[in-house]
């Protein structure tokens, strides 16, 4: 079930350097229907250099509850190297799921 207003992605396009954290915050809009939510919900990413056709570049990061309410999601990405990623995050919890697709410029 798609239900893309229960999650608000806070970022799309960003831009960082190497071996910088970067954060992609994902707040819950109606954070009570999570009963439990360090383990009932499922955020995960996935970031593919563009310059590199190979898929055997693409680095999947799993996300976490960042709260005690279950309010707020977060992945943290740290590129290894310079370029354009594209990105694709997903939260899930039970059968709705949210997604957000975007890119990252790395200096």
């Amino acid at each position: 079930l798609w239900a893309e207003s229960w999650a608000d992605f806070q970022k799309q396009d960003v831009s960082g350097e190497c071996f910088s954290q970067i954060d992609f915050p994902i707040r819950i809009r109606d954070p009570q229907s999570i009963a439990q939510p360090f383990i009932d919900c499922q955020v995960t990413a996935e970031f593919e250099l563009v310059q590199d056709k190979s898929s055997a570049n693409a680095m999947r990061v799993e996300g976490f509850c960042d709260s005690l309410d279950g309010s707020i999601y977060r992945v943290r990405f740290m590129p290894m190297q310079p370029g354009e990623y594209r990105y694709t995050i997903r939260i899930q919890h039970g059968q709705r799921f949210a997604e957000q697709k975007g890119k990252c410029t790395i200096a």
